[in-house]
C-alpha cells in the first residue's frame, strides 16, 4: 500500500510532498518543526476532517491519505485544466447608478401610462 501512495506523491521539498487531484486542487503533506510532525494542507479550501491531525511518520500520513482517497470521490491523478470562469467586478457606485437608472425608467413608464 505504501508503494502506491508514494508513487502518486511528488516530493516538492525536503519537508513537503503533494498530490495533484483530478479536480485541480492539491493536497500537501508538510513536516513542521520543531517536532517533525506531518500534517495535511489543501492548496485551496479547508482540509477535510478525515485528514486533520498530525502524524509522526510520513508512511502513516500517506496511508491515511490513500484511505481517504479510496473512500471519497476525489482521485489523484493529472488534473484537467478547467476553463477560467469569467467574473465581472462591479463597483458600488456602478450598482447605485444602475439602480437609479432603473428607478428613473420605471417612473418614466408610469408617466407615459398615466398621461
Amino acid at each position: 500500500m505504501e508503494d502506491t501512495t508514494t508513487a502518486m506523491m511528488k516530493q516538492t521539498g525536503p519537508n513537503e510532498r503533494e498530490v495533484q487531484l483530478v479536480t485541480g486542487n492539491k493536497i500537501k503533506l508538510i513536516r513542521t518543526d520543531p517536532f517533525g510532525l506531518w500534517h495535511f494542507e489543501y492548496e485551496r479550501g479547508p482540509v477535510p476532517k478525515e485528514l486533520k491531525g498530525s502524524f509522526t511518520k510520513i508512511s502513516l500520513a500517506e496511508r491515511m491519505l490513500l484511505k481517504f482517497l479510496d473512500g471519497s470521490k476525489l482521485k489523484a491523478g493529472p488534473a484537467e485544466k478547467a476553463p477560467p470562469v469569467e467574473t465581472k467586478k462591479v463597483s458600488m457606485q456602478a450598482q447605485e447608478k444602475a439602480t437609479k437608472l432603473k428607478e428613473e425608467l420605471s417612473n418614466a413608464k408610469r408617466q407615459v401610462e398615466a398621461g
